[in-house]
């Protein structure tokens, strides 16, 4: 669970203080930050697979904008991402949302 609730914590991300409170909630689905792009912001990664028929699990490919990524910092990109739209008060891209149970 990820937690930034203090203007440390906004001077860390380059984020303005003093505009209420700089709060990254727990994301609905921590694992929706690894499969969105933080280039392009579709659910288009795919693991790297290699030419043996391996798979590199850290590396990622995107199909929608040709962009590899090393996954954790991809992750580390859409928490910031996350952080700045809350920290202007705005709404984070519903792509980092789980879709809703039935």
């Amino acid at each position: 669970m990820l937690v930034l609730g203090s203007s440390c914590a906004a001077n860390l991300l380059d984020l303005p203080t003093g505009t209420g409170p700089c709060c990254l909630r727990r994301a609905k689905n921590e694992g929706l930050l690894v499969t969105v792009c933080s280039r392009c912001g579709q659910k288009t990664l795919e693991q790297l697979r290699l030419a043996d028929g391996g798979v590199m699990h850290s590396v990622q490919h995107c199909t929608n904008c040709d962009t590899l990524w090393q996954r954790d910092a991809n992750a580390s990109r859409n928490i910031r991402l996350i952080a700045a739209a809350l920290a202007y008060g705005q709404e984070y891209s519903v792509v980092y949302n789980r879709s809703p149970s039935t």
